[in-house]
């Protein structure tokens, strides 16, 4: 009869696993040891678990109340913001109503100084007791007029006891 299988089986039989020895009977003392024992690594890293948990508790709660916190002081800038922008706007409003635009004066007739130039213009024309202070004059932002062009606006800016004055 032919061998199938291995090499060196037995002929007319099977191959028979290598005989082990006989499990030992174990206590129940004996498993409840083994399950203690092979608790303890996971007790340890739910522990470390249960902490870092707690610590990133810690961490969501503080930066809430810092968020709570963030979000009134942003609330009260926007609203310190709008008020300073509506005051702006007023007062740029109020400074304008000190300017005065005087027409016809023609280009170059001021020299250097134009500011004493229209402060002088003013007392002549006008006839005032005195000089007005002026906080500043110019011209309008043009090119300069090529000769025969009308002249442009020349603008002042008084303080508000002389306008009343000069008005």
């Amino acid at each position: 009869m032919e061998t199938r299988g291995k090499p060196g089986a037995a002929k007319g039989g099977r191959n028979k696993p290598p005989s082990s020895p006989e499990p030992e009977a174990v206590t129940e003392s004996d498993a409840n040891e083994q399950i203690v024992v092979a608790l303890l690594p996971l007790e340890g890293k739910i522990s470390a678990n249960s902490q870092t948990i707690a610590s990133f508790e810690l961490a969501a709660t503080d930066h809430e109340n810092q968020l709570t916190s963030l979000q009134a002081i942003v609330a009260s800038l926007t609203n310190q913001v709008d008020s300073l922008s509506q005051k702006c706007e007023d007062l740029e409003g109020r400074s304008r109503l000190n300017n005065m635009s005087l027409v016809g004066i023609p280009e170059g007739s001021e020299g250097p100084g134009t500011t004493d130039f229209v402060a002088t213009l003013l007392w002549d024309l006008l006839h005032l007791d005195s000089k007005p202070i002026l906080d500043r004059a110019h011209r309008t932002l043009r090119p300069k007029l090529k000769d025969g062009e009308p002249p442009f606006h020349q603008f002042q800016q008084n303080l508000f006891q002389q306008q009343n004055e000069i008005l």
